[in-house]
């Protein structure tokens, strides 16, 4: 982790409110208009640390719903 001053863990699951938000999340950022810079794992990482929660892994799905078991 960036800061290892999170102790606590979350899975958070958000859907798309339209198909076009999906398309635009999911289009590359070299693709998009205007053209866009790709972010490295590093920036992106430091992008997803915030004062209160740190992203740690995302995934994007087929489903909007689904259940995790452990």
């Amino acid at each position: 982790m960036i800061e290892e001053k999170f102790s606590r863990h979350f899975m958070v699951v958000h859907t798309f409110v339209s198909d076009e938000a999906r398309a635009k999340y999911c289009t590359p950022p070299e693709k998009r208009d205007p053209k866009e810079e790709r972010l490295s794992e590093y920036q992106w990482a430091v992008q997803a640390a915030g004062e209160y929660a740190q992203c740690m892994q995302t995934w994007l799905g087929n489903d909007d719903f689904f259940t995790v078991t452990g």
